[in-house]
């Protein structure tokens, strides 16, 4: 920092260009918004959702979310939309992937909040099918 504010007087101390967020990253906050905190009073108020797109196919991962919290319409809107710019994402940059299967892990309500379950526990309350 003190190169910079030294150098910056005599003009060689250029600000870096403003990086442009990929277009699903860009929407990603509006699905955190959606999901906010997620709250919950009990497992069936607990769902799961994939989320983004793997180049070999199927999601890159899952979130918990709450019935209580969040309007499923919306939400499932967003998480498409995600998906194929994601999918345009990794189709642009020639993206690989590691082509593991990711198990949907169901979610349950834990100390008020809908959380994901490890992997391996089986079907589970709230998993969406």
């Amino acid at each position: 920092m003190l190169t910079c504010a030294l150098t910056g007087l005599l003009g060689a101390c250029a600000a870096a260009p403003p990086k442009s967020l990929p277009a699903s990253e860009q929407l990603w906050s509006r699905i955190e918004t959606e999901i906010g905190d997620a709250r919950c009073e009990s497992d069936s108020q607990c769902r799961s959702a994939a989320v983004g797109d793997k180049p070999c196919g199927g999601p890159e991962r899952y979130l918990a979310w709450s019935t209580l919290r969040s309007n499923e319409t919306r939400l499932n809107q967003l998480l498409a939309e995600h998906r194929a710019l994601r999918h345009a994402e990794n189709l642009k940059s020639e993206m690989m992937s590691n082509c593991q299967f990711n198990a949907d892990p169901g979610a349950r309500c834990i100390a008020q909040r809908c959380t994901l379950l490890p992997p391996g526990l089986g079907r589970a309350p709230g998993r969406a099918d």
